[in-house]
């Protein structure tokens, strides 16, 4: 359990890569919470139920007098002016229930989009839970798989959230020139407060299949030496993910993070060629006997290159820190 929890505070940590957007969304929930109080507390005074006009009227009731006073003027006064108080009364009536209407439609419209923000956050405060309470987290990484953990995070909705306090900020002063200086701050705010998503995630590429350029040069290399023969080569997880995405003439025993390998030695070299450093011997020898043609792999000094060459691998050459090698002898 202590290295779910561990996993969920670095996931975290790295998921925001120090932005302020972590405290944005909490200063919007605690906002729209906020809002949600006030206002609920206020719409239990002024209204009897949801969709129902405010209690006290003071135009209606204006309105209702001067119907009194003229009805108690048509009393004494003759059928003709009966008529004219009648159709003035309905007209006035008339426009009573549509003032009546507009106001309890933007009503009703302002209590929807409020209801919608508290239904934002209260699925944000559910979707954080599950993410930080351990034993959901744990399902989860059991899941989906602890290297894609953070993926949960995109349940939660930021944009969504933050927008909608944004705009309700801008809302809140009734000048135009108080609203545009907001405005501006919350664009301010707004784009200093992440970082590029190009910072340490994307590198600038120089091929068509826009993968690493160390999976191309290693490619181009095993394409020049093979000419039209076949070639199976066996490398390290980060460049195997790419190198059928180069060049599917490439065969490999396994793919991205060992999915793939069938047999017991496939899973074996993708193990000791990502996860042990010492065993260049057990790694050449066991290539060989799969029959893998090629082998990249990252090479720290010449006696981890003797190791593979005395296997019958001759080094083609590097590629940054990868050592490209290719199987000259198939017979012990």
């Amino acid at each position: 359990m202590k290295e779910v929890i561990n996993l969920i505070f670095s996931t975290w940590q790295s998921y925001w890569n120090g932005s302020w957007y972590p405290y944005l969304l909490a200063g919007a929930v605690v906002f729209i919470l906020i809002c949600l109080f006030l206002n609920g507390q206020y719409s239990r005074k002024k209204y009897k139920k949801f969709g129902q006009g405010p209690e006290k009227d003071d135009s209606k009731s204006d309105i209702k007098k001067k119907k009194s006073d003229l009805q108690g003027e048509s009393v004494i006064r003759t059928g003709f002016q009966t008529e004219n108080a009648d159709e003035k009364t309905d007209i006035e009536d008339s426009i009573i229930n549509k003032k009546k209407s507009d106001v309890c439609q933007k009503d009703t419209d302002k209590v929807c989009i409020e209801a919608e923000a508290g239904t934002m956050v209260i699925y944000a405060l559910l979707a954080l839970a599950a993410f930080f309470f351990p034993v959901s987290a744990w399902i989860l990484q059991k899941c989906i798989g602890a290297e894609v953990y953070w993926r949960v995070l995109w349940t939660v909705p930021v944009v969504p959230l933050l927008a909608y306090v944004g705009t309700k900020l801008v809302r809140m002063p009734k000048k135009r020139i108080v609203q545009a200086a907001v405005l501006i701050v919350m664009l301010g705010v707004t784009a200093v407060s992440g970082k590029s998503i190009y910072e340490g995630n994307y590198s600038r590429v120089h091929n068509y299949q826009q993968v690493p350029d160390e999976v191309a040069h290693v490619c181009n290399l095993i394409n020049a030496h093979r000419g039209d023969g076949d070639a199976l080569l066996a490398t390290d997880n980060n460049l195997s993910p790419y190198i059928r995405v180069y060049d599917a003439s490439i065969r490999m025993p396994y793919g991205r993070l060992g999915h793939g390998a069938k047999a017991e030695i496939d899973r074996t070299i993708y193990h000791d060629i990502n996860f042990e450093s010492d065993k260049y011997v057990e790694i050449a020898k066991n290539a060989k006997h799969r029959g893998c043609t090629y082998l990249a792999i990252c090479i720290y000094n010449e006696e981890q290159q003797s190791e593979i060459e005395a296997e019958g691998y001759v080094l083609l050459d590097f590629v940054n820190q990868y050592g490209v090698f290719a199987l000259e002898e198939t017979e012990e």
